[in-house]
């Protein structure tokens, strides 16, 4: 009996253990790690218009490296020079068609798609300041057509970005409006429309190109750039003079802008879209500020290389002011968009103070 009951006890015991051990919680073991998420890995061709070696083509190379240092080296883009990839303009076309992703544009380069395009990049006679421009650029207004015509492009529009003032240069001395007749010019946009009504004769080629037509005497005068630029690209070694004021462009001058083909633009990730319109937005404002020293200093040089700077009488100047200005009811004559835009500056031009011709 005491054996029976002893076994019953134990049994008892063992029983209880095991019930304790059983409403114990197990030891957790660790969970797998989830996988960091995939990194966004991005990779764009970009073209210029500007020549290898040049600040309209190098000066682009700083938004790159800004893109790739704040992503991490992780959205890289590389920098081609006009025409390295396609004809310089052609841009507008292959961008569109994913040749490659990115553009910084210049306008005045693919207006035959879209005569606005030549009102958007410079008019010439226009009053504005750099300041001012910032301000009517920004216009939701003008933003939203501007933007409705690269749409059109399937390109998308990011931001413009500004350029000193072009020089004017020429192998034979301009000493009146007179002298513009029949002179063969390199000049492209509305320029070449203002020029045209002095008698001028404007010849269009890429700004690769300008080089080899002083020296060959295709031209005998025309703009590329500002002075830095056409310094970079030889343009004092093949010409004798520097004609002032400029007359082609206002007083802020020209630029371009940053363009991405719309699919490729869709592709990004949100955070990646904000950090390239960052990135754009700081490159150009450092891209001008840069130049616009830089460019001043040039000149100079130019003149210590032998250059001549001749100054047009108030006269003309005035005279080929006006000009320029009627030119602008011809541009807007070509397009509802031109139109638009043209009605918009005029707009601005009266906002802030300054005479605009009818």
């Amino acid at each position: 009996m005491r054996k029976t009951l002893f076994v019953v006890l134990e049994l008892v015991a063992v029983l209880s253990l095991l019930a304790i051990a059983g409403c114990a919680k197990a030891p957790s073991t660790p969970e797998a790690e989830l996988p960091a998420p995939e990194k966004e890995v991005v990779h764009w061709r970009m073209t210029t218009p500007g020549s290898a070696g040049t600040h309209w083509h190098t000066g682009h190379l700083r938004l790159a490296e800004r893109v790739a240092a704040m992503t991490g080296g992780s959205f890289t883009i590389d920098l081609y020079s006009g025409g390295e990839l396609y004809p310089v303009f052609e841009m507008l076309d292959n961008v569109s068609g994913g040749a490659s992703e990115a553009l910084a544009g210049f306008p005045s380069y693919y207006a035959g798609i879209e005569p606005a395009f030549d009102v958007w990049n410079y008019l010439p006679g226009m009053p504005m300041t750099y300041d001012e421009e910032i301000v009517y650029r920004h216009d939701s207004r003008i933003v939203g057509i501007l933007s409705g015509l690269y749409d059109a492009e399937n390109v998308h529009y990011v931001n413009r970005y500004f350029m000193p003032q072009e020089t004017f240069q020429s192998t034979v001395p301009i000493r009146s409006l007179e002298d513009f007749k029949d002179l063969p010019i390199r000049c492209s946009g509305a320029g070449a429309l203002m020029f045209a009504e002095f008698g001028a004769v404007p010849v269009s080629m890429p700004g690769g190109e300008v080089y080899t037509a002083f020296q060959t005497g295709t031209i005998k005068a025309g703009e590329y750039s500002d002075f830095m630029l056409n310094w970079e690209a030889g343009i004092h070694e093949v010409t004798d003079y520097i004609i002032e004021p400029t007359l082609h462009e206002g007083m802020t001058g020209c630029g371009g802008d940053y363009l991405v083909n719309k699919d490729a633009w869709n592709a990004l990730s949100d955070e990646y879209k904000a950090i390239f319109e960052a990135a754009c937005e700081e490159n150009a404002a450092d891209y001008y500020r840069l130049t616009k020293a830089e460019s001043k200093r040039t000149r100079q040089k130019m003149i210590d290389y032998g250059l001549e700077a001749i100054t047009l009488p108030d006269e003309d100047v005035a005279e080929a002011l006006l000009t320029a200005q009627r030119v602008w009811t011809e541009l807007a004559s070509r397009s509802e968009a031109a139109t638009q835009l043209i009605d918009l500056i005029k707009e601005y031009c009266v906002f802030f103070g300054h005479e605009v011709a009818e």
